[in-house]
């Protein structure tokens, strides 16, 4: 079958695994070992039946049962050949032909004849990554599940359909399943995850086809962890990741070498601290704006959203009349969770506050934590600490204007670790590693020395004048009411 391009070029062991082990970026198939020792039958040739192409039997009987008689023929794949293919120039004439075919079928037939004995091929599907949604009562998402097969026979298929996962797009499945195999009746093996629909019909998210009697010629039976895209015949693009192995043992192996025993990953618990030290120059996006310092109302939101529906929300308090942009925080946020986690992001934005409307979004950034939670969790120390940086924020409508810049540090601390050293919210005590002073602000307007009322203690006069209006409105109101109500 025709290649399909790698998914991305690495070098070797630079992907790693939960357990720090080395995986396969692309299939196996990719593998430069693999591709070194390919004999020339790996190619395979699908022979069709029918006249029309691309029309399926099963397509015409649904358009039958419409009443749609477009489609009457139809082409259904009868076998697939796995076959070697050479040209040969025709001054060598049949003799010469018959000799080339005469050594490339002595050198690698021999291979072939010894697949005569039952194998077992084991997979360890370990979890799902990025798969593509279906709609659901109006909300795209999925429920995926594994069917895989490698024959018609029911020793030759596995489906856990009745253990569907529920609206998750990134799967854990860790399973093991062992499937009866016999070449080159079984050569082929098909992994494909489902979207479980209990309103409608599944449908298929995506599949991947394994040469599993190719990796037994070519002497790597035993497999490596690899990523595999999940193509869709109907889709120009890849439908998600798996995470597989595949080894392919005789039946003796099989009975001497115990399959490995998956589990899903221990979930620990973690405290996360988040230190904002200051923002500097934040302006407003808009262009038309941007000559304006925002000199009155910062106020910063951080949201950790690890797993689906379970958001973190925290925010600072609000720095009044930041000048330029720029104000101290000295705020501490803790976000206890669970590692590891699906979308291991954090999500910072910089708001302008608005007492009488919705605040207004001045930019965000969004910080990929997966680098500093593996490490905690292969360091395994009780605590870790990520140095104090500086992160910009931006606006998704002017990626090119800057909108100013976040100092900020964070630790990670045991939930045991934590309890033993507890730290309080912003300020507030135990107020320690680090202790965080009261920032240096400006006094908000209702506040004594703050500018509003020194502004008015500056304007004695009308302040006065204020005044007396409001007495004198107070006491005419109601005489002028009483007047009115009387004619």
């Amino acid at each position: 079958e025709r290649r399909r391009g790698k998914l991305k070029e690495f070098d070797e062991g630079e992907i790693k695994d939960d357990d720090n082990l080395p995986v396969v970026a692309n299939e196996m198939e990719e593998k430069p070992s693999f591709l070194e020792n390919e004999d020339p039958f790996h190619h395979i040739f699908h022979l069709y039946r029918g006249k029309e192409v691309g029309i399926s039997s099963s397509k015409v009987k649904e358009s039958m049962l419409r009443g749609d008689s477009k489609h009457q023929t139809c082409q259904d794949l009868i076998c697939k050949v796995k076959a070697y293919v050479q040209i040969v120039p025709e001054s060598e004439g049949k003799q010469g032909a018959r000799s080339r075919m005469a050594l490339i079928s002595h050198d690698h037939l021999a291979p072939y004849r010894e697949l005569s004995q039952e194998y077992i091929t084991r997979i360890y599907v370990y979890r799902a990554f990025n798969l593509s949604p279906r709609m659901h009562l109006g909300n795209l998402t999925c429920n995926p599940y594994l069917k895989i097969t490698n024959g018609q026979d029911d020793l030759n298929q596995f489906s856990n359909e009745k253990n569907a996962a529920e609206n998750d797009l990134n799967p854990l499945f860790f399973q093991v399943i062992e499937l009866t195999t016999e070449f080159p009746a079984n050569g082929s093996l098909d992994i494909e995850v489902w979207d479980s629909d209990t309103l409608g019909q599944d449908v298929m998210v995506g599949s991947t086809t394994v040469d599993i009697e190719q990796r037994v010629i070519n002497k790597m039976a035993r497999g490596e962890k690899e990523y595999r895209r999940l193509l869709n015949s109907t889709m120009s693009t890849s439908q998600g990741l798996i995470l597989v192995k595949i080894d392919v043992l005789t039946a003796e192996q099989a009975r001497q070498i115990k399959a490995d025993t998956l589990s899903p990953p221990q979930f620990l618990d973690y405290q996360l601290r988040l230190i904002l030290w200051s923002t500097y120059a934040v302006k407003f996006p808009q262009l038309e704006n941007r000559g304006l310092d925002v000199d009155q109302k910062l106020i910063v939101t951080a949201n950790f959203d690890g797993e689906k529906g379970q958001d973190i929300v925290k925010n600072t308090d609000v720095a009044w009349y930041a000048a330029e942009g720029c104000a101290d925080w000295n705020w501490r946020m803790i976000f206890n969770l669970k590692l590891p986690c699906k979308n291991p992001r954090l999500r910072i934005a910089v708001w302008d506050e608005n007492l009488l409307d919705r605040n207004e979004a001045l930019g965000e950034v969004i910080l990929n934590l997966s680098p500093f939670f593996k490490k905690c969790l292969l360091e395994k120390t009780p605590k870790t600490k990520d140095q104090r940086r500086l992160v910009s924020f931006e606006h998704s409508r002017y990626r090119s204007v800057g909108i100013g810049t976040l100092k900020l540090e964070m630790q990670m601390l045991t939930k045991a670790y934590a309890e033993e050293n507890p730290a309080g919210e912003a300020q507030n005590e135990p107020n320690v590693d680090p202790f965080l002073p009261n920032p240096k602000r400006n006094s908000p307007p209702w506040a004594v020395g703050s500018r509003a009322l020194d502004w008015l203690a500056n304007r004695r006069a009308l302040v006065i004048c204020i005044a007396a209006t409001v007495i004198v409105g107070a006491l005419f109101i109601p005489v002028l009411y009483v007047a009115f109500a009387s004619q």
